[in-house]
């Protein structure tokens, strides 16, 4: 069986959105997902569902950073080969795909640079309002594998200054995410939004979107 209908049975899905001949994978909320493809114009959406964020988006294992929380399972190496090994064939079968790009918001912007640095399969990636300040993250882009060749950050301006001493990191990391692979060759750009973590999710995700899939 695919790892994909698995994916389906257990609840986790995706869905496409849009045309064109790039396509971007991006996890996000299902309420979310055309309100963001509409943000973003022509491309298509491969919008993926009903994910456990601090488990499948995790590179690795670590504690929780926030009250209340679970801790990180780290499973993002299992959901990126589901991923890699079988939604990508089935939301571009009979398609002519020129580029295909990885995109999220907060964890999902972790798991986006953390793909796109781990395996060859993206040529772009942007990160909005993405958890930068995952414990060895920044580490591990520098060593990191393979480069995409354009790579989106922004965080917002008052993200920093949230009472959370781990989170107050997450514009420095970002800024520092975006040097190593501007450093490695990639074309990068970061951008500071107006606003906290919650401030406009969806349409900081759509520019970032634009953004790599400019030519």
């Amino acid at each position: 069986m695919c790892a994909s209908a698995k994916m389906k049975s257990s609840g986790k899905g995706w869905e496409l959105f849009g045309s064109g001949d790039s396509i971007v994978y991006v996890p996000i909320e299902r309420k979310n997902a055309a309100t963001l493809s509409a943000q973003v114009g022509k491309c298509r959406i491969a919008a993926l569902y009903d994910l456990d964020w601090n488990a499948d988006l995790s590179p690795w294992r670590a504690k929780a950073v926030f009250r209340g929380q679970e801790d990180f399972a780290g499973n993002a190496d299992a959901y990126l080969k589901k991923l890699v090994d079988c939604v990508i064939a089935e939301a571009e079968a009979g398609q002519t795909i020129r580029r295909r790009m990885i995109a999220g918001y907060s964890m999902a912007g972790l798991f986006a640079m953390y793909a796109a640095a781990r395996c060859d399969c993206f040529s772009g990636a942007a990160s909005a309002s993405g958890s930068m300040w995952f414990g060895g993250f920044i580490d591990f882009l520098k060593e990191a594998p393979h480069v995409p060749e354009r790579a989106y950050f922004s965080v917002g301006d008052r993200e920093r200054l949230g009472r959370n001493r781990t989170f107050q990191s997450i514009e420095e990391c970002t800024r520092a995410a975006e040097r190593i692979l501007r450093e490695k060759g990639a074309e990068t750009t970061f951008e500071l939004n107006p606003g906290g973590h919650f401030s406009d999710p969806v349409g900081r995700l759509a520019k970032g979107i634009r953004w790599i899939l400019q030519q």
